[in-house]
């Protein structure tokens, strides 16, 4: 029993993710490290907020929807990408992953949380929209039209511009034209 509590506490403190125990409430019962840094919170800070404390408040209500679902045992867990407020005020882009604990009678316990830093995915794929709209921007001033092959040859995309620059139907699914 003792090796499996050590087990247990090792995999909780030692996790390459944030992870923590939420009461139904939303407060903060247990934390990790990694949460702790995620977040920039000491962890005698953080069990005295509740994740709603910290959650950017666009995120708040989503987040809140899904743990009644889960109460409500509509769906047994929910993944969600939200921000969090760091102690600083900046913001981090999470991953977060939610199951219910719940006692021997049935009766819901506390949230697990699992809490995966992706700020800079989050940004690099703002950095890539941004980029394409330049593109795609550029490419209509230019008067520019684009298509895709596959390594057979195979014509997998065709844009509005290059199916009217090629004399190409209209009417045919942006995308699937062939040529």
């Amino acid at each position: 029993l003792r090796d499996s509590e050590e087990l247990n506490r090792a995999t909780f403190e030692q996790a390459a993710v944030g992870i923590a125990h939420v009461g139904l409430d939303g407060s903060w019962l247990r934390v990790n490290d990694r949460l702790c840094a995620i977040v920039g919170y000491a962890r005698d800070e953080l069990l005295g907020l509740s994740f709603q404390d910290i959650t950017h408040p666009e995120d708040v209500e989503t987040d809140l929807d899904q743990m009644r679902r889960v109460l409500g045992e509509e769906i047994s867990t929910y993944s969600m990408e939200k921000r969090y407020l760091r102690k600083d005020r900046s913001l981090v882009w999470v991953n977060l992953t939610v199951s219910l604990v719940r006692n021997a009678g049935g009766e819901p316990r506390h949230f697990i949380a699992v809490v995966e830093e992706i700020t800079e995915r989050k940004l690099s794929e703002d950095a890539l929209r941004a980029s394409e709209a330049r593109l795609e921007a550029g490419a209509d001033l230019a008067g520019l039209g684009f298509y895709e092959v596959d390594f057979v040859g195979q014509t997998v995309f065709v844009d509005d511009r290059f199916a009217e620059i090629c004399g190409m139907g209209a009417g045919s699914e942006p995308g699937l034209r062939t040529l």
